[in-house]
């Protein structure tokens, strides 16, 4: 288990993280425009703006 109150928010998005994201994007891609995501809440940490930074292009 993480220790949420110790975790460091300022780590860096890794290439696994990153490949991730990119399935991601290419599965969003893929999705129906009548369903498509209107907002997307995104946690302070570094890794978390990163893929959303990547996957910003990509929401319909």
């Amino acid at each position: 288990m993480i220790d949420i109150a110790g975790r460091d928010i300022d780590v860096p998005l890794s290439q696994p993280g990153a490949r991730q994201s990119q399935a991601l994007e290419e599965w969003i891609a893929r999705c129906d425009p009548a369903e498509a995501t209107e907002v997307v809440l995104v946690p302070p940490d570094l890794r978390a703006r990163d893929t959303a930074q990547l996957m910003r292009f990509f929401m319909c």
